[in-house]
């Protein structure tokens, strides 16, 4: 049985979570980021080569060709626009801006 992405973030209560789940929430909003940068690398290179087939071939299907690419690197940078900020907003839900002022620190050697 599968939930929505806003169903599984809420079955976690805030007070439950350890340091671990806090890391891994920032290291997921960091992942956010770093996909939404790889789809703007992927935009900016399939526009370059659509530029490059329409600005230095002078042959109809070079033309298409390039075209296509230009199409194909704004459906590229819409697409990854949608996806970061649809994890943006579900991982916001998550509020975890504060994490380190809530944790409760173990000195060395008390153990957990």
């Amino acid at each position: 049985m599968t939930m929505g992405n806003k169903g599984f973030y809420m079955q976690f209560k805030r007070e439950d979570l350890i340091l671990r789940d806090y890391l891994a929430a920032d290291r997921t909003v960091l992942a956010n980021e770093r996909t939404f940068m790889a789809f703007i690398r992927t935009a900016i290179a399939l526009a370059a080569a659509g530029g490059s087939l329409i600005q230095f071939f002078d042959s109809a299907a070079t033309a298409v060709a390039g075209i296509i690419f230009l199409v194909l690197a704004v459906a590229t940078l819409g697409w990854g626009l949608q996806r970061f900020f649809h994890y943006r907003r579900h991982l916001a839900m998550l509020q975890m801006t504060d994490w380190h002022e809530q944790i409760q620190w173990v000195k060395p050697g008390e153990g957990i």
